[in-house]
C-alpha cells in the first residue's frame, strides 16, 4: 500500500472537473449522484454534508485527503455508510504521501493530553469519537501546515469496492461552503492503476470476492430498482437547477424583445391612423 501512495501526486486530479464530470453524466444515472443518509444523521451536525451537496457538486474541486480515523464498519465488508476524519489541502497542492505522513501525527494524538492547547482540542475530540469538527485547522504546534482536518460522512456506495481500502483518497471541496466535504464518487475516479489497486485491496478484505458497488448501483438505477426516491438527498433538481437559467434567459429577453417589437408596431400604427383621419 505505501509504494501506491508514494505513487499517487497531485497532478492526477488536475484534469478532473466535478462540474464538467456531472454535466457528461448521463441523465438516466443521475441518482447515483445521491445519497441515502443514515436515519441518525438527520439529528447530526453531518447532515450539513447532505444540505452541501448541491453546493459541492456545482461549485467543488477535486483534491486529496487521507483519513485519519474512520468507523469500522467502513473497512469491513458491512455495506454500512459511517462517519470518519480527514485531513486534505483545501488549496489541493499537498501531495498524497505528505497527507498520510500528517493524518499519522494527528492520530497519535488519540488518547493523550498533549502539552500544546491547538493538540489538546483536536486529542479531546479524536477520543470522544462522537464529536464533530469541520474546516478546523491543523495544530500548528505539530506542524506549519495549512491543512484543515473535517468529519465526514461516507457513502459507501460511493467507495470502490464498498469500502475503505485505502488511507488517501480524492475529496470535493467548494470555496463556497468550506465547512462540508464529500468522498468523489467512484464512478467519476480515473481508470488508473490507483482505483485498480484499491479495488484489488478491496478484494482481500471481502474475502477474495469483489462485490462491485459501483456495478450493482447503476445497475438498480437502470433497472428502476434503486433506493425509493423519498430516501435519496439531496433533490436531483438542487444540483441541475443552476443550469436551468443559463438555457432559458436567451428565451425569455427574446420574449421580452418580442412582445417589445409588437407594441411598438402597434403604437406606430396607432399614430399613422391618427394622422391620417386627422388630415382628411
Amino acid at each position: 500500500m505505501q509504494q501506491v501512495i508514494e505513487s499517487l501526486n497531485t497532478a492526477m486530479l488536475d484534469d478532473l472537473d466535478i462540474k464538467d464530470l456531472i454535466l457528461k453524466l448521463p441523465k438516466p444515472l443521475r441518482p447515483y449522484l445521491q445519497v441515502a443518509p443514515s436515519m441518525w444523521m438527520y439529528d447530526d451536525p453531518l447532515y450539513g454534508q447532505i444540505k452541501a451537496m448541491p453546493t459541492l457538486y456545482t461549485t467543488g474541486k477535486i483534491v486529496w485527503a487521507s483519513l485519519v480515523q474512520a468507523n469500522r464498519n467502513l473497512f469491513e465488508p458491512e455495506w454500512i455508510s459511517c462517519a470518519g476524519e480527514v485531513v486534505f489541502d483545501p488549496s489541493g497542492e499537498m501531495q498524497p504521501v505528505q497527507l498520510v505522513e500528517a493524518a499519522e501525527q494527528l492520530f497519535s494524538l488519540k488518547g493523550t493530553t498533549p502539552d500544546f492547547l491547538d493538540q489538546q482540542n483536536y486529542a479531546a475530540h479524536l477520543t470522544n469519537e462522537f464529536t464533530r469538527v469541520f474546516n478546523y485547522p491543523f495544530p500548528q504546534s505539530l506542524a506549519a501546515l495549512p491543512l484543515k482536518m473535517s468529519s465526514m460522512w461516507f457513502e459507501y456506495r460511493h467507495l470502490p469496492g464498498g469500502l475503505l481500502a485505502m488511507k488517501v483518497f480524492p475529496i470535493i471541496v467548494s470555496e463556497q461552503n468550506p465547512n462540508y466535504i464529500m468522498f468523489l464518487p467512484s464512478y467519476f475516479w480515473p481508470n488508473n492503476f490507483f482505483k485498480d489497486k484499491w479495488l484489488d485491496l478491496a478484494t482481500h478484505s471481502n474475502g477474495g470476492g469483489l462485490y462491485d458497488v459501483e456495478k450493482d448501483v447503476l445497475n438498480k438505477i437502470i433497472n428502476n430498482e434503486y433506493l425509493e426516491e423519498i430516501l435519496l438527498r439531496p433533490q436531483l433538481a438542487q444540483i441541475f437547477e443552476k443550469q436551468t437559467p443559463l438555457i432559458q434567459e436567451p428565451t425569455t429577453k427574446q420574449a421580452s424583445k418580442i412582445k417589445f417589437s409588437w407594441f411598438f408596431m402597434f403604437f406606430s400604427v396607432a399614430i399613422l391612423m391618427g394622422l391620417f383621419f386627422l388630415f382628411i
